[in-house]
């Protein structure tokens, strides 16, 4: 993504050698550390007024100007301007409290159809050849589902694409089987382990299938995302997705002091959960972010980094301020919760883009 929010090819990258300050930055509500040069350029929104200790103040002078609907760009955006400066400055005068821009892709691109032949990348198999599959695939609700419960659920060897799931997902398995036959004319057949490994297997046959879903949503847990031609469908169709992958990997629970329910997601691939971020982010709902550590639990069972993203649909979020430069560039505001100071040395890198 480039500072517009828009996707940009990388044409080149330069390394250089830096001596000076390093500026970590955390922001709320979305996790992990930003490291930029003490020289780095960046745009903020610093609010105007000392007496806004906390980014929270900010919040409520821009919400009483807007009558409490920050869904009302035009009258936030002269809020913003009201009570805080737009400025460009350093990073290593960025100051706790200041607002910076995180970009919301606003581009809508449909896809009605995909050809698999794109991403079969096998050129020989072994053994028998395999049945024919349609390869020409409409992008609707049911194809999106198999992505998204592939993507949650899924994984794929040589000759087939697994689904592997809880004793309890029996109608899930089941509606697997019926997508798998809908979309592809394949029969899908369920396992139910026994012994130490328990759990439902639905599994279906084909080299090239797994090929396919292999070059499409990656391979592993750690290299899952959503295919990139689906970057700017449109968000109702992402939220297919997002629903897709919700059901199959994440959970729901209704948090202390609050009647209201949140959904998250829990995943080993960061760009899963950026992709995650920026689908509610396209629907209008404001996400948290964050990073649960690598670590081994008192069973001695080793745990990768991983990645969690939670949202609620049933609660107003604090933060919600949108920022519209032009037609074409949106952006969530969010306040800067934590900066860290360190000297450095060695090499920095630049990126030109297309």
């Amino acid at each position: 993504y480039s500072g517009k929010g828009f996707i940009r090819k990388v044409l080149s990258t330069y390394e250089r050698d830096y001596t000076g300050d390093m500026i970590d930055v955390g922001i709320r509500k979305l996790g992990g550390i930003v490291s930029l040069t003490a020289d780095h350029n960046l745009e903020v929104v610093r609010p105007k007024t000392k007496h806004f200790r906390k980014s929270k103040q900010f919040y409520r002078r821009v919400k009483g100007y807007t009558h409490g609907d920050f869904s009302d760009l035009k009258k936030a955006m002269r809020g913003i301007e009201k009570y805080g400066a737009l400025m460009k400055i350093p990073a290593g005068e960025l100051r706790r409290e200041d607002f910076v821009f995180y970009p919301i892709n606003t581009a809508t691109t449909d896809v009605k159809e995909l050809n698999l032949r794109d991403y079969l990348k096998k050129s020989y198999i072994f053994g028998q050849k395999p049945r024919h599959i349609p390869y020409a695939i409409k992008v609707n609700a049911s194809f999106l589902k198999l992505i998204g419960y592939y993507i949650a659920e899924g994984s794929n060897h040589r000759a087939y694409i697994r689904f592997s799931l809880g004793n309890h997902e029996k109608d899930f398995a089941e509606e697997i089987i019926r997508l798998i036959k809908k979309t592809f004319d394949l029969k899908a057949k369920i396992h139910i382990r026994t012994g130490f490994r328990s759990g439902i297997e639905v599994t279906a046959c084909h080299s090239h299938l797994a090929n396919i879903f292999e070059n499409l949503c990656g391979k592993g847990a750690q290299n899952k995302h959503i295919p990139f031609i689906f970057q700017e469908l449109p968000p109702y169709k992402q939220r297919i997705l997002l629903e897709a992958i919700h059901r199959g990997d994440g959970y729901s629970r209704i948090p202390h002091k609050s009647r209201n329910e949140h959904k998250a997601v829990r995943v080993v691939s960061r760009i899963l959960s950026e992709q995650l971020v920026d689908i509610l982010l396209r629907n209008r709902i404001f996400p948290t972010s964050g990073i649960h550590k690598a670590r081994i639990d008192k069973n001695s069972v080793n745990h990768k980094e991983s990645y969690y993203v939670s949202w609620s649909e049933e609660t107003e979020s604090q933060h919600q301020l949108l920022y519209q430069k032009t037609k074409d560039e949106l952006y969530w505001l969010l306040p800067v919760k934590k900066i860290q100071r360190r000297t450095y040395s060695g090499p920095v890198y630049n990126l030109m883009i297309d």
